[in-house]
């Protein structure tokens, strides 16, 4: 008895790290193995996911990347190589990426939820807190954006972005009161969604 009991507890709720399979044909490469690679190593660096399950039913695949200064300039550089911008025009985007890279705390979240009701992350309503946690204390999004549907253009840039996927930009301040909500020692924060059909914390480098 007090086996099934504990049966019960272990598959009624739970969270795990495993990557879900990616559904979608493959993002497109630059061509230069090494570029491609270097570039997946920043997506891995920046990038956490979480499975959210109760008993066997999946009830949340997420995915974060965190929009740091150095994975804007990666994507950047990418996304230009592969339209062949003309050098000026990379250095006036990556001034455009700098700038926002100074007012927030920017982040990609792609979720595929089991219930379409609730992906509504980017709703007054929505039943999902998000949140920025750090030592200094958690910041609620001063902006989510519904980006829309994942594609095989979005694996360009995030590859672990299946078609399931609806892509959100989350913005956070970066104070909290009068503090500086990421201080130059933090080495991480965690990125939270939480509701009442599930939870998933990600732990991301926070510089």
């Amino acid at each position: 008895m007090r086996l099934g009991v504990a049966l019960v507890l272990v598959l009624g709720a739970g969270c795990s790290n495993l990557p879900p399979p990616m559904v979608g044909d493959p993002g497109p490469q630059l061509g230069e193995s090494t570029a491609d690679a270097e570039y997946r190593a920043l997506v891995d660096r920046y990038s956490a996911q979480k499975q959210v399950f109760s008993g066997f039913d999946t009830i949340l695949f997420g995915g974060v990347t965190y929009e740091s200064p150095a994975f804007r300039e990666g994507r950047i550089r990418r996304k230009d190589a592969f339209q062949l911008q003309p050098p000026e025009k990379l250095e006036k985007d990556l001034q455009v990426e700098r700038a926002e890279a100074a007012q927030y705390y920017e982040f990609m979240l792609g979720a595929y939820v089991q219930n379409p009701r609730f992906d509504d992350f980017d709703l007054k309503d929505s039943i999902w807190h998000i949140g920025l946690v750090t030592p200094v204390g958690e910041a609620v999004p001063v902006q989510i954006q519904r980006v829309g549907k994942a594609n095989v253009n979005t694996r360009a840039y995030y590859p672990y972005m299946g078609d399931f996927r609806t892509v959100y930009r989350v913005r956070f301040p970066r104070t909290l009161g009068s503090q500086p909500l990421v201080t130059p020692e933090m080495r991480t924060f965690t990125f939270v969604l939480a509701s009442s059909v599930g939870r998933a914390e990600f732990k991301l480098p926070a510089q």
